[in-house]
């Protein structure tokens, strides 16, 4: 199968993998709205570590290389406890134990509506593209969380496999996460399209031996690109 994109056809398509964060929920808004919620609960705390932690997550402009929006859920605690050493010279322990606390807080005060919100046309472009291939699921998230996402958008039957950072050796960019869903579809690596968001899914891809679509402002190396998914649905209807 051939897929349309803006950079071009890409061909011998057999799956199409999606990314999660960014691509099918979250993205910037999301991830600059948790980052408050965790510089409030930092403040509930007796810190003021905005400015320090605004510099190491790269919030302000949330690039899409910056940590904000590329790093793992689980690095999280250490960097908002690099913030708090960097602010307070606190012995690294307690650093650590500030770090895990304001990522927990943080949490609680996004609400399910917030978190599992999609967008724009993520879900329609699932539905879509899950009648020309099987669609899978490839996640630096853990099997819980996107198990509960897949529920929430109502698409339990358009998946056909989900592959989770906690169920390889090793994450994204590493390559573990699509050689597994290679040998669950019993499909070669290559005729792999991965769909995602930032440059971390497009050297996923790679290293696979995948290939990669971004969903953007830019293309960011990927063998394809488009600016949406209303554009991605409309490039491959048949004509």
């Amino acid at each position: 199968m051939d897929i349309k994109t803006l950079k071009g056809t890409i061909k011998d398509v057999s799956a199409i993998v999606f990314d999660k964060d960014g691509t099918i929920v979250g993205g910037v808004n999301l991830w600059k709205k948790l980052f408050n919620y965790q510089m409030k609960a930092a403040e509930e705390l007796g810190l003021n570590i905005r400015e320090t932690a605004d510099e190491i997550f790269g919030a302000r402009d949330a690039l899409p290389y910056s940590p904000l929006v590329t790093f793992h859920a689980s690095e999280a605690p250490i960097l908002m406890a690099v913030a708090i050493w960097l602010t307070y010279k606190l012995p690294w322990f307690k650093c650590k134990e500030y770090g895990e606390k304001i990522i927990e807080l943080g949490a609680k005060m996004v609400s399910k509506e917030e978190l599992l919100k999609p967008l724009p046309y993520a879900v329609q472009a699932i539905n879509f593209f899950s009648k020309l291939a099987p669609i899978c699921i490839a996640t630096s998230d853990n099997r819980e969380n996107t198990i509960e996402m897949v529920k929430y958008l109502n698409i339990q039957d358009k998946i056909k496999c989900i592959v989770t950072s906690d169920e390889v050796e090793k994450g994204k960019p590493e390559a573990d996460i699509l050689l597994k869903i290679s040998e669950i579809l019993n499909i070669e690596p290559s005729k792999l399209l991965l769909i995602g968001d930032n440059e971390i899914d497009v050297e996923t891809a790679r290293r696979a031996g995948a290939k990669s679509t971004i969903i953007g402002e830019k293309d960011l190396g990927a063998d394809g690109w488009v600016r949406n998914f209303l554009e991605f649905i409309e490039l491959n209807k048949e004509k």
